[in-house]
C-alpha cells in the first residue's frame, strides 16, 4: 500500500501559550488535515498458452482490495475448448470472468494466467462392407462388386 500525507501548518501561526501543554503548539483556530490513500494496482497478462491459439487480450489492471472480473477469454483454438485459467507460479487456477481479489499485493506486481484447453475427441465408425465373388473367374459373368453378377451373352 502507498500512504500519501501533506503535512500543514497553522493558519495563522498563533500559538495559544495558557493551553500548551508542552506536547507541541495548541493553536486557537482549527485545523485541518488531508491525507490520501491509493491501493496498488496489479497487472494480469493472458497467454492462449498455445502457438496456434488465435485472438489477442489486453492487460488487465486491478486494485488491491478491490473485487473484480477477469476479462473474458478472447483466444480461440481450433479443435479445442477453453476451460479454465491457471496461474503456475501460485498453482491457482480460474474459471472465465471469475470475480477476484487480492491475486497479487505489492505495486506493479505482475499475475501471468495460461489458458488451459480440452481437446475435441470424435469417435468415428467407418461401416466397410467387403463383397467377393469368385463369379467373375468363371469367364462367363462379370463381377459387379459382389453384389450381384449379370451372364454374358455368348458369341
Amino acid at each position: 500500500f502507498f500512504f500519501f500525507f501533506f503535512f500543514f501548518q497553522a493558519e495563522d501561526g498563533i500559538r495559544d501559550v495558557e493551553r500548551s501543554r508542552g506536547l507541541g503548539d495548541v493553536y486557537k483556530r482549527q485545523v485541518s488535515t488531508q491525507s490520501t490513500w491509493e491501493a496498488n494496482v496489479y497487472y494480469v497478462e493472458f497467454s492462449g498458452n498455445d502457438e496456434e491459439v488465435m485472438g489477442e487480450m489486453e492487460v488487465q489492471e486491478i486494485k488491491v482490495d478491490e473485487k473484480e472480473k477477469l476479462l473474458r477469454n478472447e483466444y480461440k483454438l481450433d479443435g479445442h475448448t477453453f476451460m479454465y485459467w491457471e496461474d503456475k507460479e501460485e498453482r491457482a487456477t480460474y474459471s472465465d470472468a471469475e470475480i477476484v481479489e487480492n491475486l497479487r499485493l505489492e505495486e506493479g506486481e505482475v499475475v501471468s494466467l495460461e489458458a488451459i484447453w480440452k481437446e475435441h475427441k470424435y469417435n468415428i465408425e467407418y461401416i466397410c462392407l467387403l463383397y467377393t465373388s469368385d463369379a467373375a473367374d468363371d469367364m462367363q459373368c462379370e463381377d459387379l462388386g459382389g453384389r450381384r453378377t449379370i451372364k454374358k451373352k455368348k458369341k
